[in-house]
């Protein structure tokens, strides 16, 4: 069977678009999906990696913090400890902008 110059033409012109349909539906698709997951994965990484350093160096602070207030907890002495729960509600309601009327 001879084909014509137009057939040939044809004929290499629809071998061309089958081929291309071919490697889009077996290569660059699924290339493409997965360079997408692997970006929403490394997107989701680098914000857990931020997220755990912040809280790292928020440990630091809190730590100091936490450390402070048991150095400044409440005393031993009984009336020492009323008096400094006493100071802390009326510094509270100052604070706050309440009225005490009784304690």
């Amino acid at each position: 069977m001879i084909l014509s110059k137009r057939e040939r033409y044809i004929a290499i012109g629809t071998g061309a678009v089958v081929a291309l349909l071919a490697l889009d539906q077996f290569l660059f698709t699924p290339l493409l999906d997965q360079r997408a997951r692997l970006n929403s994965e490394i997107e989701l990484a680098q914000h857990k990696a931020e997220r755990a350093s912040r809280l790292f160096a928020n440990s630091r602070a809190v730590n100091q913090r936490w450390g402070q207030m048991l150095d400044a907890g409440v005393k031993t002495d009984a009336s020492a400890a009323e008096s400094q729960v006493l100071q802390a509600v009326h510094d509270f309601a100052r604070e706050s902008g309440l009225t005490i009327t009784s304690v």
